[in-house]
């Protein structure tokens, strides 16, 4: 098992270095292989987001596993509590979520809510955006609550990971210290993510460990 440890981007590489050869002493999560898709989704109690091919489920204990069709990619959390504020714009049919402590933001578009099916558009304030996002609901009685609170934090949640696999961002020269994290598993693919600290979108740490090779 391979542990790596990223801390800033001025000394991710030197640190990436020593941590390949060594065990984190920070414990991480052993994640469960013999959860399936079916079982997590049981467990959680408001319910999951789908987008594309994967499948996002938090276990109401703060771990957030992330399936690709029906097979388990990897899981992680989040160290600190999200600092935001956010207001529903009725008109419009959207909710937009501030980071109070940066300037960005995220603008959910509710396209769709039928059958305790959430269907909406996400945009950031960094130029990232995800069309067609579903969040299938558990509780009959949120999916009449006009203010989509429950929405907020499994789409920061979301957004967070979508940064992190982003090839657009590559492109762009934006710097994540936890992308280099989990690219640095390689081949081998990540097993557990555990996001530090930092902003919604950069700067953030992360303890990540690789699957066996």
């Amino acid at each position: 098992m391979k542990n790596v440890f990223l801390k800033s981007s001025l000394t991710c590489i030197l640190i990436f270095l020593v941590s390949c050869s060594s065990e984190s002493t920070t414990e991480l999560n052993v994640l469960d292989e013999s959860l399936n898709l079916e079982k997590a989704i049981d467990n959680t109690k408001i319910g999951h987001i789908s987008y594309e091919k994967n499948n996002y489920i938090n276990d109401n204990k703060g771990l957030i596993s992330k399936f690709k069709n029906d097979t388990i990619m990897y899981q992680y959390s989040f160290e600190e509590k999200f600092n935001y504020s956010y207001k529903y714009i009725p008109e419009n049919n959207k909710v937009k979520i501030f980071n109070k402590n940066t300037n960005e933001s995220i603008v959910i578009t509710i396209k769709k809510n039928k059958n305790k099916v959430i269907t909406f558009d996400i945009s950031t304030s960094i130029g990232l955006e995800a069309k067609t996002v579903s969040f299938y609901l558990k509780k009959n009685d949120l999916a009449s609550n006009p203010q989509y609170w429950w929405l907020i934090q499994p789409v920061i949640e979301f957004v967070i990971d979508l940064v992190n696999d982003s090839k657009t961002y590559n492109e762009h020269n934006y710097d994540s210290n936890c992308r280099a994290a989990i690219q640095a598993c390689g081949e081998s693919g990540v097993d557990y993510i555990k996001i530090i600290e930092g902003n919604w979108f950069s700067d953030s740490s992360c303890e990540v460990r690789c699957k066996n090779i």
